[in-house]
């Protein structure tokens, strides 16, 4: 049996323990911004659940964690329904609509280091890339052919205006922040120039280029969402100020999350209506979930027949499906895990859920033309230790499908637990332990 750890396992996780623990809240606000009946939209403690867009009044977009990668979700607020939009092998991230119908945008970033902007289907979940030869971090549509973005490069970080009619590009500022947002009810976009060391709010047109003052931040902040109106909103700590340019000489506090324990403001979204807000806050991580998280390990089996290796852990193991990515042959050879062949990697766990071990399955061909009898007789990983409520259901699973039990298993201990053996078609040893009856 040959088994590894998996590099993209790895580096999905690193890119995620990068990210602040967030959560996405939902309140209603009425005219004076004043915010009431909190709801907690992702409840996912633990782990980064960022990016609220609104689609339209009753439909929302938000970046959120499942089996250790961003995919997108959408919530449906009159139904108070939620589904997966992606489910791709990437991270995406950053979703917005776009001026198609049941299209959606988004960032992703791919296990290659690649990424790049999509249009997803909202019916379908397929997708196409936007911008091939551009990465691009945050961006806001401007009309249907025009994207403005913000393009990440080393130490600096570009504004820059995109024809996807055209297929061409320019850049009209360096030194921004990730905020970038269409002004409603005008032809103008803002951004946030970093370019001094006071943040500055600016207005610009895309088309013609004329660029004009509208505020500066509030210290430390680049977040904010535009109202109807020409309101602007930004957050600090548990704070939300708004500033009205036609109005307002300064920010103007005009609401708090301490009441509801809440902290950390940083994304926000305004529905058109104006009628209800998303916000994104900082949490406090539990020692134990922080625990649970630096504890777990992801193991890559290779086999030789997948579809066979499938049929012994999802019937006989109980373990279910989640997901499936590819290693291409590039990333392969790269990487160090093959010598330049791809392949199809399937994903397994006993319980959904980020922190559930994953099992990855993947196949290239029969290589081997011995298993161990035992556990000493190889080198490297040899067995899984499976532990369950109770090992009745798998005993009666391993006598159904004339599975071998090793050795003089069942055996029972003094604990009223059992210990089973068995190995899989590969010759990969799984101990399964748990209470002798149901």
């Amino acid at each position: 049996m040959k088994t590894t750890l998996s590099i993209i396992a790895i580096a999905t996780s690193m890119w995620l323990q990068a990210q602040i623990a967030t959560e996405v809240y939902l309140f209603d606000m009425d005219k004076s911004f004043r915010l009431t009946n909190p709801v907690n939209l992702s409840n996912n403690p633990g782990f980064y659940d960022n990016q609220p867009s609104f689609i339209d009044n009753n439909l929302l977009l938000y970046t959120s964690t499942r089996n250790h990668q961003t995919d997108i979700k959408e919530v449906d607020l009159r139904k108070k329904t939620q589904q997966w939009v992606t489910n791709t092998p990437g991270n995406e991230f950053s979703p917005q609509a776009t001026p198609k119908t049941n299209i959606y945008a988004a960032i992703r970033l791919d296990n290659d280091g690649k990424q790049r902007l999509y249009n997803y289907s909202s019916l379908n979940g397929g997708y196409e890339e936007l911008i091939s030869d551009q990465t691009i971090g945050y961006y806001s549509w401007y009309d249907k052919n025009t994207i403005v973005s913000f393009v990440p490069e080393e130490d600096n970080s570009k504004l820059v205006v995109n024809n996807l009619k055209n297929q061409t590009n320019f850049t009209f500022k360096e030194n921004i922040g990730r905020s970038i947002c269409k002004i409603p009810n005008t032809n103008l976009v803002s951004y946030i120039d970093k370019s001094s060391d006071v943040w500055e709010i600016r207005s610009f047109d895309p088309i013609s280029g004329t660029d004009a003052f509208i505020a500066n931040t509030l210290e430390g902040s680049e977040d904010m969402a535009w109202g109807q109106d020409g309101t602007i909103l930004m957050g600090k700590e548990e704070v939300l100020y708004k500033y009205n340019p036609k109005g307002d000489q300064k920010w103007i506090p005009v609401s708090s999350l301490e009441y509801f324990n809440l902290k950390g403001i940083t994304r926000l979204a305004i529905s058109p209506n104006g009628k209800q807000i998303a916000i994104v806050v900082n949490e406090e991580i539990p020692e134990s979930i922080q625990q649970q998280n630096n504890a777990i390990i992801d193991i890559g089996i290779v086999v030789t027949n997948l579809k066979k290796s499938l049929a012994f852990y999802k019937d006989i193991l109980g373990m279910k499906e989640t997901r499936k990515f590819t290693i291409d042959k590039a990333f392969g050879r790269k990487s160090g895990l093959t010598s330049g062949l791809s392949a199809e990697v399937t994903v397994l766990q006993l319980a959904e859920g980020n922190n559930a071990t994953e099992l990855k399955l993947m196949s290239f061909g029969k290589h081997k033309n011995w298993y161990p009898d035992y556990i000493q007789q190889d080198m490297g990983v040899q067995y899984i230790t499976i532990y369950v409520k109770s090992v009745a259901p798998y005993l009666k699973r391993i006598q159904e499908n004339n599975i071998k039990l090793l050795g003089d298993t069942p055996i029972a201990f003094e604990n009223g637990e059992s210990f089973l053996l068995i190995k899989d078609y590969d010759g990969t040893f799984i101990e399964i332990i748990g209470a002798t009856d149901e």
